[in-house]
């Protein structure tokens, strides 16, 4: 049997690629980062970049892809080449926009398939959070037991969906306040509910603009009368959707 010195030092190049392995050229991909994790409000936009590198000695050729596909995320280029060292190197713009999502988590994977022979298939898990719209309230009047009143500039960030918040105070002894915002000009319908489903009070009726409101409830029921303690629902109707909320009432 050939001894080590003899088969460190082949002959000629087939013997290098037969012993060594490194007789023939190589790509070698390696992506940077390998997790991509991003939060955005409604409406916005973010660039980020994903490094292709090229830590081998051939030309490295891809391609990428999404799995599964998204419409909040875009690639710039999608394919390309990279060669070895020193320019072994090729950025990767992703662009990632929230319009038309709702409020959540969303993932998909950048699949980048290549003529790397050891990893020819590399994966990036990319995680998007779309931060809830947070709606600044005006003020209630206090000497009004129901009161509305629209002003779109109090709305800090662009609405998608109808919100309602929480009543404060909750609980409430006699008197509590209960914000909600619209995104459209549209009907809205406001009521107080008991347990059972019955409706004790309407708090709003009728065509709203969009913008944010805040509406009182005095602890009263339609006729004047006083409510029992105990715990009641509002709900809203606005722009076919229902939003609803727990109230405390305290005697």
């Amino acid at each position: 049997m050939a001894g080590y010195d003899e088969l460190s030092t082949p002959t000629n190049r087939n013997d290098v690629w037969f012993w060594s392995g490194l007789g023939t050229p190589q790509p070698l991909a390696w992506l940077a980062p390998r997790n991509l994790s991003l939060t955005l409000p409604a409406r916005q936009s973010a660039e980020d970049i994903l490094a292709i590198v090229n830590n081998g000695d051939a030309d490295l050729s891809w391609v990428l892809t999404e799995n599964p596909a998204t419409g909040w995320l875009s690639e710039d280029p999608a394919n390309g080449t990279v060669h070895p060292q020193p320019n072994n190197r090729q950025d990767v713009t992703l662009t990632f926009n929230t319009t038309g999502l709702s409020p959540g988590t969303y993932h998909t994977n950048l699949v980048v398939s290549s003529n790397d022979p050891d990893r020819p298939v590399r994966n990036v898990s990319v995680e998007l959070t779309v931060k809830r719209t947070d709606v600044a309230i005006p003020p209630v009047s206090s000497d009004s037991s129901v009161v509305g009143t629209a002003d779109p500039t109090h709305v800090t960030m662009p609405l998608l969906h109808v919100t309602l918040g929480d009543a404060s105070p909750n609980p409430s002894v006699s008197h509590t306040s209960i914000p909600f915002a619209l995104p459209h000009d549209c009907a809205v319908n406001l009521r107080v509910f008991t347990p059972s489903g019955v409706s004790v009070r309407t708090l709003a009726s009728g065509f709203r603009s969009a913008g944010s409101y805040n509406t009182a409830w005095n602890g009263l029921d339609e006729h004047g009368r006083e409510m029992r303690a105990g715990v009641y629902f509002v709900r809203l109707d606005a722009d076919g959707a229902t939003r609803v909320k727990k109230v405390v009432l305290q005697r």
